[in-house]
């Protein structure tokens, strides 16, 4: 179902194709529709390696807003037509996912992941990092608290539904006014190797056993290549460049 669904709904622009949820995945596109289904089944089968056997599974909630097509229902992380194709408003429309719907996808996910891996417990985390843009018809401001706070709700409501689900709080240690915002960059979204190093120590600290007092002091954020942030893409960012 899922490799037919992605033959079906890929966009193509000029001699180019885009996997429709991974619509970055590869910067200059795919030759073909044909190279698409082979980058997403060789990812899949990753995906399908990690779920079955991983011991923990971490998963950081990150966005509530969304793209869903009225023909099917399928949901894309970006709207059709930003990095490719073309938008058709008959087709697609936004959502901005609410505490009810978010709580049913992620319970959802939980219960078929413990049914292929029953020995497998969950950390949950909070993106800290805040949207740079939205596109509700509100200040991005605004609308990042909303998507934080229903992503941090749903959060504690899977630890409370389920026994083998932690949640462990990134969100609340770097985004914390004890803080004074010393431990985001000057453009006040990227994390600081300060606030990576102090969560992470934090981490080591109450999920490794028998941690050694300096494990995590030396842990170090590298944002890529010669330490260019710019190369970590973001949805938002995308969709902020394309409105513009």
């Amino acid at each position: 179902g899922i490799a037919y669904q992605a033959r079906k709904t890929v966009r193509t622009d000029g001699t180019t194709s885009v996997d429709p949820w991974r619509q970055q995945v590869e910067p200059d596109g795919f030759v073909s529709p044909e190279d698409v289904m082979a980058a997403r089944s060789e990812h899949l089968k990753y995906v399908k390696n990690a779920f079955e056997n991983c011991d923990i599974f971490v998963f950081t909630l990150g966005l509530t807003e969304a793209w869903v097509s009225q023909v099917d229902g399928t949901v894309f992380p970006l709207a059709p037509g930003v990095v490719a194709g073309e938008f058709d408003k008959e087709k697609f429309k936004f959502i901005n996912f609410n505490v009810d719907q978010t709580a049913k996808e992620m319970s959802e996910f939980l219960t078929k992941l413990k049914k292929v891996n029953e020995n497998v417990k969950c950390v949950l985390t909070v993106s800290p990092v805040p949207l740079i843009a939205t596109y509700e018809n509100q200040h991005v401001l605004t609308a990042n608290t909303y998507s934080k706070s229903v992503l941090r709700v749903v959060g504690e409501m899977m630890t409370q539904r389920f026994d083998w689900v932690d949640y462990f709080p990134s969100y609340e240690i770097i985004t914390g006014g004890y803080s004074a915002g010393m431990y985001y960059e000057q453009d006040f979204r990227e994390i600081n190797p300060i606030g990576v190093s102090h969560a992470m120590r934090c981490f080591f600290r109450h999920y490794i056993e028998n941690p050694d007092e300096n494990t995590g002091n030396d842990f170090v954020f590298e944002p890529g290549e010669n330490g260019n942030k710019s190369a970590v893409i973001c949805d938002e960012a995308v969709m902020e460049a394309a409105r513009k």
